[in-house]
């Protein structure tokens, strides 16, 4: 493949990732939970996001033996169970 393909694709993941974070903290404040719990949590889910990111690609390429590829379509199921986390446990 062309490097400058490689390159816009990663250049469109981090801003998709750049649009995620304020939208989930914005997300975040209009829960149920009080402001200040809402905040703690979302600060604690983006310390996390790199260590889940490495073992989930861990996971799937050495234990469970999926190529790469597979391993992210297999993230693509994230946003949803984010949408339901959200529509379900915290609203």
């Amino acid at each position: 493949k062309q490097s400058y393909v490689q390159l816009l694709g990663i250049g469109v993941s981090s801003m998709a990732g750049g649009l995620g974070e304020p939208t989930m903290l914005a997300l975040a404040t209009k829960s149920s939970l009080n402001s200040r719990a809402a905040l703690t949590a979302w600060s604690s889910g983006t310390g996390i996001a790199g260590i889940f990111g490495y073992l989930w690609t861990s996971i799937f390429t050495i234990f469970l033996g999926f190529d790469a590829r597979t391993s992210v379509t297999f993230a693509l199921l994230l946003p949803f169970a984010y949408y339901w986390t959200y529509s379900k446990l915290l609203i």
